[in-house]
Parts: structure tokens; C-alpha cells; sequence
């Protein structure tokens, strides 16, 4: 049975309830590892759009808790379809295509996003090179973001 989404009415709305989640109040956060998985924020991730490699190490890195992905051959497949993905996004020879646009780039590189990332608002706007290497736990509200 799939998650119902929670619905935000601003972007604001939605990134407080990405930080309220997480444990962060305002601009400062515990520094060190969580010892306890956050329930909000898993329940949160299980919003993604695309499927997660749900396993407990999972749980742990998206609750901010030391975690080994090798313990998880699920996360290891999930990271490397996601580096691939990546790899397709911040791959210059798209610049080089027959026709391309700015609006044609954002626009494939925004349908390349969707399968990586947990969610994406339809405003985005996310320039090269993007260097996130789990992003299933990334949930993106309509915001420009240049790494």
C-alpha cells in the first residue's frame, strides 16, 4: 500500500517539516550522530516518489545515526544506480546535443533528478555539477540550487 503524501501549502511549509523531521530547530543542530531512529523522518522519506532501498542501515543514514551501507547489499545496488543517474546529470557532452536549449537541459535534467531524488517541486531548478551520492532521502521544494 503505497504512502499518502503529506501536502504543504508553501515551500517554506515543507522544508520546516524536512528540518522538524530531522531533529533541526531553527539554524543550529546537535552536532554528532543521532543515537535513536526519528520516526518523523522516516515516515517523511517514505513519501518518496521512487523507491528506497528500505533496510535498517537505510533507516539509520536517513535518521542521521552512524550507519555501514556494506551491511546492506540493497543501499550498495541503490548507490550505484544513483551514481549513474549522476553521472547522466552532470555529464557535459549534454551541453553538446543537437538542439539543446537552456529550457531543454533544465527540463532533462529535472526528468533525470525524478529518479534520483526523493522528490523534486516542479520549479526546481538544479545546476552541474550535483555531487550528492544517496539521494533518495532528498526532498527538494521549488528552489534554485547551484552547487
Amino acid at each position: 500500500m503505497a504512502a499518502s503524501s503529506p501536502k504543504f501549502d508553501s515551500d517554506e511549509e515543507f522544508q520546516n517539516a524536512i528540518m522538524e523531521s530531522a531533529g533541526i530547530k531553527g539554524t543550529s543542530s546537535s552536532p554528532g550522530p543521532a543515537y535513536a531512529k526519528n520516526d518523523a523522518h522516516i515516515s517523511l522519506v517514505k513519501t518518496s516518489d521512487n523507491p528506497a532501498p528500505w533496510c535498517d542501515e537505510f533507516e539509520k543514514m536517513i535518521s542521521g545515526m552512524d550507519f555501514d551501507a556494506r551491511n546492506a547489499p540493497a543501499m550498495m545496488e541503490h548507490k550505484f544506480k544513483i551514481m549513474q543517474l549522476l553521472r547522466k546529470f552532470n555529464d557535459p557532452a549534454r551541453l553538446d546535443e543537437p538542439g539543446i536549449t537552456l529550457a531543454k537541459l533544465r527540463s532533462s535534467g529535472a526528468e533525470i533528478l525524478k529518479q534520483a531524488l526523493g522528490k523534486i517541486g516542479e520549479n526546481s531548478v538544479v545546476e552541474t555539477p550535483f555531487p550528492v551520492p544517496l539521494v533518495k532521502n532528498q526532498h527538494m521544494p521549488n528552489l534554485p540550487l547551484n552547487l
